[in-house]
């Protein structure tokens, strides 16, 4: 009778045993690690330099942290939003750059102004453009009378002006960063160019009212 015990005690031992280790097994399978990741604490508009207090970490599981995710406040902080961030958005790398990359759009006449427009890669040489380069601005008018005089250094005929040797000052990317030589392999977006007063006016009215195109002299 005791022996019948025991080998009814140890089957009982044996059947908890298998079933602790069902659940463990089990637990392990759908057991994900978390990380420590950074969000966004507020809306973050483009050209923002970044501050703590834009800054949340929150704890999130492996599967969902992007492999270009930020994991540390440090290495993100002092840095500025390329584009827009909404709040609470995962904060990833590509879309900062290091404030002193922005660098520093300069003009070249003492009253100059500095005005940027948006150009397809057609309307802009296919982007074959640098820096201090001088070229004409060429406007197309949606309608073909027009009454608004640029300036002295333009010609008119049949609605068109051309506007000559104006310089650029800079070649911009869609995240508003300088593109330079030491930033091969971005692509530019605008054109900032060096104008004098009352031509930066009919570039204003040129953007919205026809076709603006670049042309250079080899």
């Amino acid at each position: 009778m005791r022996r019948i015990k025991i080998i009814l005690a140890t089957i009982i031992l044996a059947v908890v045993l298998l079933v602790v280790q069902i659940i463990i097994i089990r637990s392990a399978a759908n057991y994900e690690p978390e990380l420590e990741i950074i969000y966004s604490a507020k809306k973050i508009p483009q050209g923002t330099i970044i501050t703590e207090d834009l800054l949340l970490v929150r704890k999130v599981s492996l599967g969902m942290v992007h492999k270009h995710s930020v994991k540390n406040m440090d290495s993100i902080k002092g840095k500025v939003a390329k584009t827009d961030i909404e709040k609470n958005e995962m904060l990833l790398k590509p879309r900062f750059i290091d404030s002193s990359r922005q660098g520093e759009i300069t003009a070249v006449g003492e009253d100059s102004r500095l005005m940027a427009v948006d150009f397809k890669a057609d309307q802009a040489n296919g982007w074959r453009l640098k820096k201090d380069q001088y070229v004409d601005i060429i406007f197309v008018p949606d309608k073909i009378s027009i009454n608004n005089n640029p300036g002295n250094n333009t010609e008119k005929d049949n609605g068109i002006i051309r506007i000559e040797s104006i310089r650029i000052a800079a070649l911009i990317d869609s995240g508003g960063n300088i593109v330079d030589e030491a930033g091969k392999g971005q692509i530019p977006s605008y054109i900032c160019f060096e104008v004098d007063k009352g031509i930066d006016e009919f570039l204003a009215f040129a953007k919205k009212n026809g076709r603006i195109e670049i042309a250079v002299i080899p």
